[in-house]
């Protein structure tokens, strides 16, 4: 569990500041002798940069959109959508990495609210690094052409705006949130968190410098909850007048109804600071451990870990996560980047500096961005589900095709398996096995080897074993292209002579983000309802897990009939499901040393 808690983390800011409402400025190193209003961090202010293409610092909004809206003309795989407009009549838009209809959909949205600069950054970076790897032939060009990944990186424009016309300055003012002990908080200018709603956004203005609406306390289902929000409109987690009230959080509602509600299967809200993933527990168990599979997969990527905090059933607070996992049933996050509890301290700055961790210094945001990247991009590939083999061919010296299956869509939900040919196999002869999958099963780097996606550990090979009346474990084989990089396995082998007809291909392999197969590609996996549907092990079971492949039947010649012969097949060609199904149980048992 996280140590900074989501409802009370932003209350656990503890510093010095000015005894009284004050205006006050954000310096480097403060000289001797400064005002009491002069709040020095130990590291340099970041300021907006003018620039198109990413930098080592924090660029303006107009500089994100025009270099977002620049992909969008320059690329036919992103396009843009106008989602809605804030209170001052600024457009809040996504943008779409993808196009291929009724795909797959991960929603990432970012600035919700103002202060956060780390997150617009970050939102804008992973379109950005999409858009550099689209023709890597891997996993992103997978991913361009299977999935529709939708971003939308600044959703308070208003707020952000603010904080940017005033990068050095803050109005540091009571809150009826805070103690008694300690009334005051850096409020507007640099360290607006809310919506322009009912002020101006002046620092000049002091009657309405507390006023606005924090939009992540302004969804359901759990608006108004009476935890961790507040009905003040002073407050800095006022929840607005009425459910979904304020113009942004319509957009972001929007966001998720736009490519079909029913194709949505992720979703994250990027914020900062506290270096934790919180995501809740709704009462759907498997729902809930999905999130927790997929969260502990990916908050490990970064070099330094996140941490994980879920939210029991019940106790929401208006957040949007909660609307994603309560309302459309998948797995959501709160993703609050770093630094953690330590603040600007953890980068050499100066100590217990209030709300310091909402200035993440300019040197740290390429990494960031990086690392923010790094995690969504597996996410996505995760939330995109299992991996079959899809095609099995076998091939023997001169490249004469012995055997081939291949699974062919029929419907959204189905698909039949054709085999042709299906000739007989000689004990003592060489053959090539080709496996097919449907995605690219390993991360490729640079020099054009499959490797570990950061901080995974998956067996790099599968576990290729024939069974009959006795089990062969096949060499390993290498990784190559058949359509994307690394969605095929290529295995060399000479078949023993002592092996009874037929033999049955056990396939045992991990996806890159250490999923199993699914075990039946007869269903077409899908997401319903929190967890997947058609998602199958070796022994028909379905769940969220998965198992091994044993769909491959291949016939010696001349070799003895194992026990039991087997059944004549369909019209498919393949073998009947009844002979599969008791052929496997027949080797499982001998692979365990029962019969």
């Amino acid at each position: 569990m996280a140590t900074l808690t989501r409802i009370t983390g932003m209350l656990m800011l503890c510093a010095a500041l000015p005894a009284s409402a004050v205006v006050a400025e954000y310096v480097e190193q403060a000289p001797a002798g400064a005002a009491d209003n002069v709040i020095e961090l130990g590291l340099a202010v970041p300021e907006p940069v003018t620039s198109s293409v990413p930098v080592a610092g924090f660029r303006s909004y107009a500089s994100l959109m025009a270099g977002l809206d620049l992909l969008a003309l320059e690329h036919a795989y992103v396009h843009r959508y106008r989602l809605g407009q804030s209170l001052e009549g600024e457009a809040i838009y996504a943008w779409q990495f993808g196009g291929n209809t009724n795909a797959p959909v991960m929603l990432q949205s970012g600035g919700i609210h103002a202060r956060e600069w780390a997150s617009p950054e970050a939102v804008s970076g992973i379109l950005e690094n999409l858009v550099a790897a689209a023709e890597d032939g891997g996993v992103v060009s997978w991913l361009r052409d299977n999935a529709n990944i939708l971003l939308v990186p600044v959703l308070n424009p208003d707020g952000f705006l603010t904080t940017q016309r005033a990068p050095r300055t803050t109005r540091i003012d009571e809150d009826p949130q805070n103690s008694p002990s300690d009334p005051l908080y850096p409020r507007d200018g640099r360290m607006r968190r809310k919506n322009l709603r009912n002020s101006d956004g002046q620092l000049q203005s002091a009657d309405d410098t507390l006023q606005g609406v924090d939009l992540n306390r302004n969804l359901g289902p759990y608006w108004n909850s009476g935890r961790g929000s507040s009905r003040t409109p002073s407050s800095i987690v006022y929840n607005g007048a009425s459910l979904e009230s304020e113009p942004e959080t319509q957009a972001l509602l929007a966001a998720g109804a736009l490519l079909g509600a029913d194709t949505l299967r992720l979703y994250i809200d990027t914020h900062s600071f506290g270096r934790v993933f919180f995501y809740n527990n709704t009462g759907n168990s498997r729902l809930f451990q999905i999130s927790q599979d997929l969260v502990n997969l990916i908050r490990q990527v970064p070099a330094r870990a996140y941490a994980e905090d879920a939210v029991s059933p019940g106790l929401g607070i208006g957040a949007s996560d909660e609307y994603f996992s309560y309302t459309l049933n998948v797995p959501a996050y709160t993703l609050e980047l770093e630094p953690g509890t330590s603040q600007l301290a953890e980068y050499g700055g100066k100590p217990g500096v209030s709300h310091s961790g909402f200035i993440l210094p300019e040197s740290e945001i390429t990494r960031v961005r990086e690392e923010v990247y790094q995690m969504a991009l597996l996410a996505y590939y995760h939330q995109m589900g299992p991996a079959i083999v899809r095609e099995v061919r076998l091939t023997q010296t001169g490249g004469e095709m012995i055997y081939r299956h291949s699974w062919q869509d029929q419907n959204t939900t189905t698909r039949t398996l054709q085999a042709a040919p299906n000739t007989a196999l000689q004990g003592g002869q060489h053959y090539t096995l080709n496996l097919i999958f449907n995605k690219p099963m390993r991360w490729v780097d640079a020099q054009g080897q499959a490797v570990n996606y950061p901080a995974q550990n998956v067996s790099l090979h599968p576990n290729l074993s024939l069974f009959s009346s006795r089990s062969e474990e096949l060499p390993a084989g290498q990784w190559s292209k058949t359509r994307y990089a690394a969605d095929t396995y290529s295995v060399d082998f000479t078949l023993p002579t002592d092996m009874s007809s037929p033999v049955n291909l056990h396939i045992a392999v991990r996806d890159m983000a250490g999923r199993a197969l699914d075990s039946d590609p007869a269903s077409v996996t899908r997401w319903q309802g929190g967890h997947w549907l058609g998602f199958e092990n070796e022994n028909g079971q379905s769940g969220d897990v998965g198992g091994e492949d044993h769909n491959t039947l291949l016939q010696i010649a001349g070799a003895p009939s194992a026990t039991p012969a087997p059944a004549s097949t369909g019209g498919s060609g393949a073998p009947s499901l009844l002979f599969l199904i008791t052929l496997s149980a027949f080797a499982r048992r001998a692979r365990h040393g029962i019969a």
